[in-house]
């Protein structure tokens, strides 16, 4: 799970992100009630707004950075190839 407070002027809010694969949407909820809404008193509404689930959203995680421009190279060599299928 990975969480992000919002810093853009857009509203009060942070987003989570979690992998369904390895944890149940609403086990995370629960979690958050208890760990946010009651221990704090909020009572926000909506509670929680589901933008995108199962979105195309990808996350990367490197353990090495210097690695990430061979990341943006595969990245750029694929989207190549892509269009040229197209």
């Amino acid at each position: 799970m990975a969480a992000r407070v919002n810093a853009a002027g857009q509203g009060d809010y942070f987003q989570v992100h979690i992998d369904t694969q390895f944890v149940d949407p609403e086990e995370v909820k629960a979690f958050l009630q208890a760990a946010f809404y009651r221990r704090f008193g909020l009572n926000p509404e909506p509670p929680f707004v589901e933008l995108h689930p199962g979105g195309g959203a990808v996350g990367v995680r490197l353990d090495r950075y210097d690695a990430l421009s061979h990341l943006v190279d595969h990245l750029r060599s694929s989207r190549r190839q892509a269009e040229g299928d197209a």
